[in-house]
């Protein structure tokens, strides 16, 4: 799977009058002819870069990347004091776009807007809908009170004490209690020394922690001077005045834009815009597609991150833009979800990599069957289902009524084991070819052979009397309780009893469905088939060895 596209470079270019003594910086890649897609960067101040254009396929659209006002390329430059930075404000920012729009020719263009970039795009969609084909969305930030103090007053600071020192170091001990306008003081002062250690404790501060793992070179970028002063100020003077957003505006107007195909991708580590914004905004917009990334904090550099934004970007089947199908198929699922909204533990002790993967996909795309299903052996009506005892809970494999008992697992040729190795790292990928030698001999090591003839009713009545009388199976046919399954359970210090229960099982394995009323659900909890179950042998079996 990429990160991104191939590097590119601009076939057009310019600077446009805006009005107020401003000109920005435009450049437009890819296809000519292809979908128009425009980008909106962060900060605001951050400025576009080269991989900015590489998140789009340069085959299939058109895309245009622009330098905000007074940042990047766009002129007169705020690292400069003398530069004016009163007209630089949200709704004329959102006026650039519309005379970038008329003046390339473009009648309605995708937005993607990352960081800041997501609350500009929101700004612009909601006052420009019929210009706005879809939107997508990462690092949601859109200026609210309560995020900028996180992040620049309390907050964040408990996460990252030791990069807090360093940023309120310029700040007196009694001009702390608003740091907000103590930065603003020296960044729009007149002591040259002040604005640039200011400034280089503002950026350095941000730079720090938007990324999952510590990035040494990212952080002494934003220590350049140029750059420093530019983004601090700017930064600075958006969020003194809230972006100049009525309160809970860019969430409570989601009604102007629920129409339009959106994605939002978010960063579940990101400590500079927390997910809880993301997520008040995916409970106002459900019509649109929700994904967090559990890999990424706040960068779109990082790989989960960029991963899923290119991905999103991408066409599917039904037209250009973000997967309606699939946001279709997770509606479906979604009222079954809340109504099964309780935290289920599921154990994994050692389970193969590509189901982890798979599993990791449904848990995240909830609906959503993996793509080669099939030919790993799932076949059609296969879900997942949890059984549930008195101590952990553990996931199987389950079947739908009617459908035929699961197939051998086959051995995945060579490329898909190459895919593997980017997806799970090689040691994984060496433990799953290790893994299918075992598994194509019909076993696990340190597993036993299963019986070969059905057990008389002596056998079945002994070990029922060892194992418990209430043993009562929850759906599926003879074979679902596995070697694998019991190698994922982290069992196979049971191996003797494990053999016995497949004996004890035999033909006479129930195969009523769940009577849950939303069993259908990839999630929902199969209820014990008698009260006995919460004591039976299987339950007592998984609260001993299963940690």
């Amino acid at each position: 799977m990429r990160d991104l596209y191939p590097a590119l470079e601009p076939y057009d270019s310019g600077l446009l009058d805006v009005g107020d003594g401003d000109q920005i910086y435009w450049e437009v890649c890819g296809n000519p002819e292809g979908k128009p897609a425009v980008m909106l960067h962060g900060g605001p101040g951050g400025g576009c870069t080269a991989k900015h254009r590489r998140q789009w396929d340069p085959e299939r659209y058109r895309i245009v990347l622009f330098d905000q006002r007074n940042c990047g390329r766009s002129l007169p430059h705020a690292s400069d004091p003398a530069t004016s930075l009163a007209a630089n404000t949200t709704w004329n920012l959102v006026a650039d776009m519309e005379k970038l729009r008329e003046h390339l020719g473009i009648e309605r263009w995708q937005v993607f807007g990352g960081s800041w970039g997501s609350g500009l795009a929101l700004a612009y969609a909601q006052r420009h809908p019929d210009r706005t084909s879809e939107l997508v969305l990462r690092g949601i930030f859109t200026l609210r009170p309560k995020e900028l103090h996180w992040f620049y007053q309390e907050g964040a600071s408990f996460l990252f004490p030791d990069l807090w020192e360093s940023y309120v170091a310029p700040i007196p001990q009694e001009e702390r209690g608003d740091l907000m306008a103590a930065f603003r003081a020296r960044l729009e002062g007149d002591d040259d020394e002040a604005r640039v250690a200011a400034a280089r404790a503002w950026a350095q501060w941000e730079a720090g922690t938007i990324t999952l793992l510590p990035d040494p070179e990212l952080v002494a970028e934003f220590g350049e001077e140029k750059l420093a002063v530019c983004f601090a100020r700017i930064e600075n003077h958006y969020f003194t005045h809230g972006g100049w957003f009525e309160p809970e505006q860019l969430i409570r107007d989601v009604d102007k834009i629920r129409h339009i195909p959106a994605v939002i991708v978010q960063g579940r580590y990101d400590s500079c815009t927390p997910m809880v914004t993301a997520w008040e905004l995916h409970r106002a917009w459900p019509e649109a597609e929700f994904q967090v990334v559990d890999d990424a904090g706040h960068a779109s550099i990082e790989t989960g991150s960029s991963r899923r934004q290119t991905r999103s970007r991408e066409p599917d089947d039904r037209g250009d833009g973000p997967h309606q199908q699939q946001r279709e198929q997770r509606r479906e699922h979604q009222p079954e979800q809340e109504a099964h909204g309780h935290v289920v533990r599921v154990v994994h002790a050692d389970e193969h990599p590509r189901e982890r993967h798979d599993r990791r996909q449904r848990q995240h795309h909830p609906g959503q069957r993996p793509p080669d299903q099939d030919e790993r052996g799932g076949g059609p009506g296969r879900d997942d289902r949890v059984v549930a005892g008195e101590g952990p809970v553990v996931r199987r494999r389950a079947f739908g009524d009617g459908d035929d008992p699961a197939p051998a697992r086959p051995v995945l040729p060579d490329d898909r084991l190459d895919d593997l190795a980017d997806d799970v790292g090689d040691h994984d990928a060496r433990r799953t070819r290790e893994r299918q030698r075992q598994l194509a001999g019909g076993r696990l090591p340190g597993l036993p052979e299963a019986p070969q003839e059905q057990p008389g009713e002596d056998e079945q009545a002994r070990v029922r009397a060892e194992l418990g009388e209430g043993v009562q199976p929850v759906g599926g046919a003879q074979g679902e309780v596995d070697d694998v399954a019991v190698h994922r359970c982290g069992v196979q210090s049971v191996n003797d009893q494990w053999t016995r229960l497949y004996e004890l099982l035999g033909s006479n394995a129930s195969t009523e469905r769940p009577r849950s009323g939303a069993a259908e659900s990839p999630m929902a909890v199969a209820p014990p088939a008698s009260g006995r179950f919460q004591r039976s042998g299987i339950s007592r079996v998984f609260a001993a060895h299963s940690g």
